[in-house]
């Protein structure tokens, strides 16, 4: 399906933001997309971060009224982006 493979590619771009903002990531250990951020160890800033380059990269306008931590992982992310799509 189209959508499957268009957020497999997606999960794939996010995952390597995530390790280019996150300075203590598990090296080269696979990330479980469906766990939060909050629960892998990611910090909120480096969440900030990860959600702006998100928002720069995807094109993508968070909700302010939602608090970042709404966007709890990366297949929630991966689902958002590419809903647009």
């Amino acid at each position: 399906m189209k959508s499957d493979a268009a957020r497999e590619h997606a999960l794939i771009h996010l995952e390597a933001i995530l390790r280019e903002v996150w300075d203590e990531h598990p090296g080269d250990a696979a990330i479980d997309r469906t766990r939060s951020f909050l629960d892998l160890g990611v910090d909120s800033l480096t969440l900030m971060i990860l959600l702006d380059r998100v928002e720069s990269e995807f094109q993508v306008d968070w909700d302010p009224e939602r608090p970042p931590t709404a966007r709890s992982s990366l297949l929630f992310l991966a689902e958002s982006v590419t809903v647009r799509e």
